[in-house]
């Protein structure tokens, strides 16, 4: 039992990281005025994984290519899109 208690607080501390991703990537996209559907063209990544990645609500996992795409259309750099994020 303990090694599945261990998966969980590692699963439950990865949402942590992803959600604290979309929140940024989010918070860059109004800052530039820009809407999901308009990152999305600008990134050629899909409005609906976007609106994902954002919400951090379903258990999604971006690529980092799709994460530098994103940040490449946000013209952020991949530390500012990533700030906050513990790497441990």
């Amino acid at each position: 039992m303990r090694p599945q208690r261990t998966l969980k607080k590692r699963t439950q501390f990865e949402s942590l990281k992803l959600l604290k991703l979309g929140r940024n990537i989010r918070a860059l996209r109004q800052k530039k005025g820009w809407t999901q559907q308009e990152l999305a063209s600008a990134s050629g990544i899909d409005q609906t994984h976007i609106s994902t990645i954002e919400c951090g609500r379903r258990r999604t996992n971006p690529s980092l290519l799709c994460v530098v795409k994103i940040a490449f259309a946000l013209e952020f750099s991949m530390a500012r899109v990533c700030a906050g994020i513990e790497l441990r």
